[in-house]
């Protein structure tokens, strides 16, 4: 199979799979989400790519609390989904690797189900802990600190510092 017609599989495979996860297809390309209680909500963002002969997939997730995310304003810079965080999928399961590549559909297999593994055992489950209020609040106060969670990228926007403390300080739950 020739590497376009490869990565073309593999964007609907990986598709495929994230529906199951109960991921829906967001407005941008390569871009899904999954709804979490409390106004929250995961992303996952990968569009396959063609590089020295293989396919590349470089997942990211990103992270959202929509009632926060009232309270502080717009994350900056602004992004095409708002989100408290993000990092490559790989760190969420402890991994520095922050690709998977392959040239072929067996090695695709194997990338796809690393990555599957990955969501559910990683990306998810840091979701699920950072994304309530109280939580939320803590990360983007770790993150002024310089003091987020291993490859975690905290987006809070400079104005809000203040309002972080606070909330931090109060203990406030939504």
């Amino acid at each position: 199979m020739r590497t376009s017609a490869l990565a073309r599989a593999a964007k609907k495979a990986l598709a495929v799979r994230l529906q199951r996860m109960g991921f829906a297809k967001a407005e941008r390309d390569g871009v899904y989400r999954r709804s979490l209680p409390d106004e929250c909500v995961v992303y996952v963002m990968c569009r396959p790519r063609v590089r020295w002969g293989e396919v590349v997939l470089q997942p990211l997730i990103a992270i959202e609390n929509f009632a926060l995310r009232r309270i502080i304003g717009e994350d900056e810079p602004r992004q095409s989904e708002a989100r408290i965080a993000h990092a490559f999928l790989s760190y969420t399961i402890g991994s520095g690797m922050i690709s998977w590549r392959f040239s072929d559909e067996l090695q695709m297999g194997v990338a796809l189900n690393e990555i599957e593994h990955a969501l559910l055992n990683g990306a998810i489950p840091f979701a699920e802990r950072w994304t309530p209020f109280p939580a939320a609040v803590e990360l983007l106060r770790r993150g002024f600190a310089g003091d987020e969670p291993w490859g975690v990228i905290t987006h809070p926007p400079r104005a809000s510092r203040e309002i972080i403390e606070k909330l931090s300080k109060e203990g406030r739950h939504h």
